[in-house]
């Protein structure tokens, strides 16, 4: 079985999907971007998540909405997604973190 797939849904001028992408890529994080306010495709498939605003993580079939450092390397991690550099403490340091 090989890594997860991992897609981040952003949508212009969302603030904190630039921290999750900046996240993501501190991290070697591999991952495809797809812009909900630019790509209508996109913005379909962020619907068909039942979740209607960005950033959403999406990694295999758990997802991460907002700026969660510490559930968003967790989730990478229990997914098996390769994460490195470095590590942030435990998701219960994510104030109102959402991860399903």
């Amino acid at each position: 079985m090989g890594t997860p797939v991992v897609i981040l849904f952003t949508q212009a001028g969302c603030v904190d999907s630039g921290r999750v992408r900046r996240l993501l890529r501190k991290h070697g994080v591999a991952f495809g971007e797809r812009d909900a306010s630019r790509d209508a495709e996109a913005a379909v498939a962020l619907a068909q998540t039942g979740i209607f605003g960005t950033p959403l993580l999406v990694v295999a079939d758990r997802m991460v909405f907002g700026f969660r450092p510490a559930t968003i390397l967790h989730t990478l991690e229990d997914a098996g997604v390769p994460v490195g550099v470095g590590r942030v403490a435990s998701p219960a340091s994510d104030d109102g973190a959402t991860a399903r």
